[in-house]
This record gives C-alpha cells, sequence and structure tokens, in this order.
C-alpha cells in the first residue's frame, strides 16, 4: 500500500515539473558553486594529497620553494605579454608595483585590466590567484606558529567575539590539538541550506497535490466510511515522510555531483573545522565529512518537518488554489529557518547562534519543528481513526 501512495506522489508530470524546476533553481543559484576559484581549488587539493590536513614547518618551507617557482613562472608570463612589455613590466614584483599606481588616461585602465585578466585567465593557469594564495597561507601559518611559540593569540577575529568563545578558540588552537597546525581551505557556509531550499521546492512540488488531489474527487470521504479505510491515513503519512526524505537524497546526489566531485570537495572531507587559513571561528573541531553529514541531517529532519506540515495542511485543502496559498507561507517559513540554521552551521558567524548564544542550538531547531510537525500528525491520525463514520 506504501508503494501505491508513493505512486500516487510521484507522478510523471510532477516528476518532470519538478526536474524543470530543480534545473531552473540550480542555474540561478547553485551553478557558480559559490564562486570558488577550481585552479586554485586543485591547487590546495594538491596540498592535501601531499602533505595531509596537518601542515608542519617542513611542508610550509616546500610551500615556500613552490611559491618561488610561481613568481618565476609569472615573470616568464609577464615577459612574454606586449601589454607588460609596453610599460616595462619584467617581473611579477614590478607588476603589482606598477598595478599599485595612479592610472592618468583610460588606455592605461584597460591595459592594467587585461594584463590582469591575462594573469588571472586560463591561458595562464590563473598564475596570480595561486602565487596570491600560497603567499597567504605561508605567511597565515607563520603567525600562528609564532603565536603558539608565544602562547598568545595572533590571528585575525569578530570585534563582537566574547570572552568564552575566545577562550574556546585559544583552547583548541593553542591546546592539546593544536588546532593551528590544521588547514582548510576557504569554503560556502550557506552551499547546504542552499541546497536544502532545493529539497524544500521539490517537497512542496510533489507533495502539495496530493492529498488535495483525492479530496477534490471526493476520494477521502469514501475512504473514511470504513475503519479500514480510516487506518489507512498511517499509510498515507509514512508515504508523505518518505517523499520527503527521498526528495533529500535527490538534492544530496545532486550536491554530490556539483560540489563534492565537481567543486572538488572530496579532497578536504578529512580537512577540519578548526584552520589557521582564513575560515571563521566554531563549536566542534569536526572533519568537514563529519559536518556535512550533520548538515544533511538537520536537513531531512527539516523536509519531514515541511512534509508533515503540508500533510496537516492537505487535509483542509478543498483545491489547488487553496493549497497553494498554504504552500507559499509554509515556503517562505522554511525557507527562513533553513538559511538561519544551515548557514555556517556550529560557526560563531551563523545568524541563530548570534542571536541566542548557545553552542549547537543549531541541532535544536530542526528537530524541534520535526518533534511538533510530526507530534501534531500523530494526534491527527489517532483523532481520525477514532470517528466512526466521517461525513464530507
Amino acid at each position: 500500500m506504501l508503494a501505491q501512495e508513493l505512486k500516487k506522489i510521484f507522478r510523471p508530470r510532477l516528476i518532470l515539473a519538478a526536474l524543470a524546476l530543480g534545473v531552473l533553481y540550480y542555474s540561478l543559484f547553485l551553478s557558480s558553486l559559490g564562486g570558488l576559484n577550481m585552479a586554485v581549488r586543485d591547487m590546495q587539493a594538491q596540498w592535501v594529497q601531499t602533505y595531509g590536513a596537518i601542515f608542519s614547518p617542513a611542508d610550509i618551507r616546500e610551500l615556500g620553494a613552490s611559491l618561488d617557482e610561481l613568481n618565476a613562472q609569472a615573470d616568464r608570463y609577464l615577459a612574454a605579454h606586449p601589454v607588460a612589455q609596453k610599460y616595462g613590466i619584467t617581473d611579477h614584483q614590478s607588476y603589482l608595483a606598477w598595478a599599485a599606481g595612479d592610472f592618468d588616461t583610460t588606455q592605461q585602465i584597460l591595459d592594467d585590466q587585461a594584463l590582469f585578466d591575462y594573469l588571472t585567465g586560463p591561458e595562464t593557469g590563473d598564475i596570480f590567484s595561486r602565487a596570491q594564495i600560497t603567499e597567504s597561507v605561508i605567511q597565515e601559518y607563520g603567525r600562528m606558529e609564532q603565536a603558539s611559540a608565544d602562547h598568545g593569540y595572533d590571528k585575525w577575529s569578530y570585534d563582537s567575539i566574547t570572552p568564552r568563545e575566545l577562550a574556546h578558540v585559544k583552547a583548541v588552537f593553542h591546546g592539546r590539538d593544536e588546532a593551528w597546525r590544521n588547514f582548510s581551505p576557504a569554503r560556502d557556509g550557506g552551499v547546504v541550506a542552499d541546497y536544502t531550499v532545493l529539497t524544500l521546492l521539490w517537497t512542496c512540488v510533489f507533495l502539495g497535490p496530493a492529498m488535495t488531489r483525492e479530496r477534490m474527487s471526493r476520494m477521502i470521504p469514501a475512504q473514511y466510511a470504513s475503519r479500514r479505510g480510516r487506518s489507512h491515513i498511517r499509510t498515507q503519512l509514512t508515504a508523505y515522510l518518505t517523499a520527503a526524505l527521498l526528495c533529500t537524497a535527490a538534492s544530496a546526489l545532486v550536491f554530490g555531483a556539483a560540489v563534492l566531485w565537481r567543486g572538488r570537495e572530496y579532497a578536504f572531507l578529512r580537512c577540519r573545522m578548526f584552520t589557521f587559513w582564513q575560515v571563521p571561528y566554531c563549536w566542534p573541531n569536526w572533519t568537514m565529512g563529519v559536518w556535512y553529514l550533520f548538515q544533511w541531517a538537520m536537513s531531512a529532519l527539516l523536509a519531514m518537518a515541511g512534509a508533515g506540515a503540508l500533510f496537516l495542511l492537505s487535509r483542509t485543502s478543498g483545491n489547488y488554489v487553496s493549497m497553494l496559498f498554504k504552500l507559499i507561507p509554509v515556503f517562505c517559513l522554511l525557507r527562513w529557518v533553513i538559511t538561519r540554521t544551515l548557514t555556517d552551521s556550529f560557526y560563531f558567524s551563523n545568524a541563530l547562534y548570534r542571536t541566542a548564544k548557545i553552542p549547537y542550538i543549531e541541532t535544536a531547531v530542526p528537530a524541534a519543528l520535526a518533534v511538533l510537525t510530526l507530534g501534531l500528525c500523530a494526534w491527527y491520525v489517532r483523532r481520525i481513526r477514532r470517528q466512526d463514520v466521517l461525513s464530507p
């Protein structure tokens, strides 16, 4: 019976509509991969493959040697470019000095842009960004190494960081774990939130019309005329929740293909959340793989909460227009919750944490919503089953 209910939910036309909306949403909000520079991403993935997720001073010295080679490559690229020859630019340092100056003519501005596009383009493999990132990593590691030797603290921080947060950061960075050695690249902290919105969109497309369709065809009054029919409501609720989990799984597969594989994020799953590199502070020091698992678990709870809300609303919707007016506020509310809960979850920059100042509060909100909506669904199912006859 569950298979039949799922078949009624996942109708071919709805699947096509969901795919069309998914492609549109992906092209508008997800295709940029958070603006990641893939040349830099590949270089950082090579670092983790070569040195591991924890950098040693010897590793940093090797990075210094690779920086010299990158600068030498940049010098060769510049020497061969006509714009650089026009202004007497012979190496990387002279280019930086020239680019930092003031330009008097429009032509100079255009030449500056052309030379920058050349150094950051595919022809040079974005040699400029790779050199800049490598130099910045070496400098940041040196500052953190000196701070650890002095038992001090020398890392950029938020102006609003509290004494409790600062004590936690010091303990993790310079305590037993010496997390200041950890390397993890910059990331888009809201990427799972964006994919969870895709899950919510698909959930609304599939579940919104399902029960309304039966109500419009007067199937529900006929179903409730018998005790066996009234007991079938449990199967329908199970189908709703199963469909929400399937939508979550489908969104996670798209995430895996687009972010973990195409975005090279798979190379950094063993990296820790705490790092000397420019990433916001956080409470746990999990690997990135565990962080993603927690985020997708919260995503599944939010999807189930949405499915429970749609199940209850669909019981009182006599037509598609009525259901649509109920879908819109539910979608907007859950999208707001998703954004505040999953964006930078467990980091100090998370909006929900900044409001409540309670560590790990991000896990409580999806769980509370799921318990609330599923509890209401269980109460509704129990009330229906106690009725002998339900009139139209």
